[in-house]
């Protein structure tokens, strides 16, 4: 192990990404990847290392082919990357786990920090859910997603409730981060009693959502 040689060494891994389609052999291979999965996974991904607090990437940009006569066992496409391209290598297209992720990254940056053991009751048993405060205002986001699979390519969620025990919303928010689309949580459907926040009918899926205060988020006019 890397402790025989020093205790200082960080590990990190590499090459972390899925494919955008079905492919014989490589990593993640023979599976019914689609660009919808593969924009889950990859939030999925990101999101469930922020919430250790285990330094991440996502490989890769774009697409890369292999051309015949490389030192490499495989000829054709590695769709792993977040822009399409074709066997010439020119980029045809942004995926959709190329949106997913600029809609990750406008929301967590260095302003947003992680809140240890968010206390929380309701939702389901195979749920992944972490909470962050903005820095400056204590107004919180909170990532929830099923985690019990591999992602899918259906989008059909499922209305669950949560009660936050140490919550700070103004005016919370509910965000799908695959799509970048942002919904008003109607005022029937959350209420609180000092910091304990309860809310109910907040579709779930297997991507990634945020209940989040509006304060927290970078917002553009719908178009």
């Amino acid at each position: 192990s890397v402790s025989r040689y020093s205790a200082t060494i960080g590990l990190r891994q590499g090459e972390q990404g899925a494919p955008s389609e079905n492919q014989p052999i490589l990593a993640l291979k023979n599976y019914p990847w689609t660009e919808s999965s593969q924009a889950k996974w990859a939030l999925r991904r990101l999101l469930g290392d922020l919430g250790r607090d285990i330094p991440s990437l996502y490989f890769q940009i774009v697409d890369m082919y292999y051309a015949p006569g490389r030192d490499v066992p495989y000829v054709g496409m590695n769709m792993k990357g977040l822009l399409r391209a074709d066997t010439s290598m020119r980029v045809l297209y942004a995926k959709p786990a190329y949106h997913a992720l600029q809609h990750l990254t406008s929301t967590f940056d260095h302003t947003l920090e992680r809140i240890p053991h968010y206390p929380y009751t309701g939702g389901s048993d195979t749920l992944a859910l972490f909470g962050y405060r903005k820095k400056g205002t204590d107004e919180q986001v909170v990532t929830i997603w099923k985690s019990g699979s591999t992602p899918s390519n259906s989008n059909e969620k499922t209305a669950m409730a949560f009660t936050f025990a140490a919550a700070k919303f103004s005016d919370p928010v509910y965000v799908d981060l695959r799509t970048g689309a942002v919904y008003d949580i109607p005022e029937g459907s959350w209420s609180h009693d000092g910091t304990q926040h309860a809310f109910r009918d907040i579709p779930i899926y297997d991507s990634p959502v945020l209940i989040a205060d509006r304060s927290t988020l970078r917002l553009q006019p719908a178009r």
